[in-house]
């Protein structure tokens, strides 16, 4: 079973390089320096993707957080053609002139995972106070003048119900989209989290380009990253946004540095525990095209708690 899927990916591979020999030109000379995944029981091992590979490692930390904030790497894919693309590849389509190719496509991945633990928080919290559906206006004005506090610049923010769209008939189930956020490098990207009613949803990183007359452009079926969480424990108290920024900001150049160095690479799940009250886990996957909402659990190579 192994061998198979290995050749199946390597083939995939080759073709990649032979379409794109400059982006996939180092792949021949990168060899996995670690151990697949270790299952505990036969059943565990049926039902866990051949793509799983366990990574016992912390996220690095390049912002300080407070003591007992911390997130862990606990799986990625490698040598697979899961997603039909890697994430060193996307950075290349997304970024073509970045050196290197990820640094700038992880601004925006840093702002996803911050928006995912403030806002899917915020709008449980207000859904708390009288109904469980958070009053559109407020939930709004808390996002605007949460990006202003941070100077991060915006186009608008927009908020309905995902019985709307088909996807969670739950009346406190939401989509929120936050179009054109912009951040100190001059990447552009639209956001669109869905919080689905039991607390798990995605959230997609679509980038944007510059026309010649310095409008952003939408790439409609474009490349996009998508996030899907589960926020498994939630406190109630209040949370440290500086801290959240932070949290965001180390994951996403976790993963960047990893992307840039593992050019095979794809899916990317972690887990961070932000204080004793709020733990989330994350599933950061690559979409070169015809991409959707669909949640992809973050549990889909192990249980995490």
């Amino acid at each position: 079973m192994k061998s198979n899927s290995l050749l199946r990916s390597l083939t995939l591979l080759n073709a990649l390089a032979a379409a794109n020999p400059v982006a996939y030109a180092e792949l021949e000379r990168y060899t996995v320096d670690w151990e697949p995944t270790k299952t505990s029981s036969a059943l565990e091992a049926r039902d866990t993707p051949d793509w799983c590979h366990g990574v016992n490692a912390a996220v690095a930390v390049f912002k300080e957080l407070p003591p007992d904030w911390k997130s862990d790497i606990v799986s990625v894919s490698a040598l697979t053609g899961a997603t039909g693309v890697f994430g060193y590849y996307l950075c290349k389509l997304v970024h073509p002139t970045g050196d290197p190719p990820c640094e700038d496509v992880a601004k925006p991945i840093a702002a996803g995972v911050a928006f995912i633990m403030l806002a899917v928080r915020e709008y449980k919290k207000m859904g708390r106070q009288g109904t469980r559906v958070a009053p559109r206006e407020d939930f709004v004005m808390f996002l605007e003048g949460h990006l202003r506090s941070r100077n991060i610049e915006f186009e608008s923010i927009d908020l309905m119900p995902l019985a709307a769209r088909g996807i969670d008939d739950d009346a406190s189930a939401a989509s929120v989209r936050i179009l054109g956020v912009r951040d100190e490098s001059g990447m552009a990207a639209d956001h669109e989290l869905s919080m689905g009613s039991n607390d798990t949803g995605t959230h997609t990183v679509s980038y944007l380009s510059r026309s010649e007359d310095g409008a952003l452009d939408r790439r409609a079926g474009g490349p996009q990253f998508k996030i899907s969480y589960d926020y498994f424990k939630m406190g109630t108290g209040s949370i440290d946004h500086d801290a959240v920024h932070n949290t965001g900001f180390n994951i996403a150049k976790d993963w960047e540095k990893n992307m840039d160095k593992h050019h095979d690479w794809g899916h990317y799940i972690v887990k961070a525990d932000m204080g004793p009250a709020d733990s989330i886990a994350l599933h950061i996957i690559p979409e070169s095209g015809n991409f959707n909402q669909d949640f992809e659990s973050p549990h889909v190579c192990k249980k995490i708690s």
